[in-house]
């Protein structure tokens, strides 16, 4: 039988619990001669868990995630839209901008096509570019002019 303290429903208080207190506990009932034990319980008693380093709620948590997501945001957009802006500053003050005459001109203006070499030139013609040299015959043969 444990000395500790009753509860006011029959519950066994222990004050301060440590390791020594591990064990088998059961409730016991006497009246008169006859007496009635339960099963029993067992207590287990561990130490207690570590205090993590940041003890914080679920929700304080949530809002640095949700301050470190802005912070990076902040730090990724703002600097490159400062650098396309920049560019564009510097387009604008230095002129790059400006359109050139020469765009709209046409590019084969005073080309001679009479000296440029036509799609015939190149293809020769009908003949075609490779001749099978396993069925010529001697007299088929043609040579160019250089």
């Amino acid at each position: 039988m444990y000395p500790g303290a009753l509860g006011p429903k029959g519950e066994l208080i222990i004050q301060q619990v440590n390791k020594s207190h591990r064990g088998m506990y059961r409730c016991q009932v006497s009246e008169g001669k006859k007496m009635q034990r339960s099963c029993g319980t067992y207590l287990r008693v561990r130490e207690p868990l570590p205090r993590p380093f940041l003890d914080m709620g679920e929700g304080t948590k949530n809002n640095i995630i949700t301050a470190e997501g802005i912070i990076l945001l902040v730090c990724a957009v703002v600097p490159g839209t400062l650098l396309l802006f920049r560019k564009r500053w510097q387009n604008m003050k230095f002129g790059a901008d400006i359109q050139d005459d020469y765009e709209d001109e046409n590019l084969y203006e005073g080309l001679n096509l009479d000296d440029c070499s036509m799609y015939e030139d190149i293809s020769r013609g009908l003949q075609g570019t490779y001749q099978d040299v396993g069925s010529l015959h001697i007299g088929d043969v043609q040579l160019e002019k250089p």
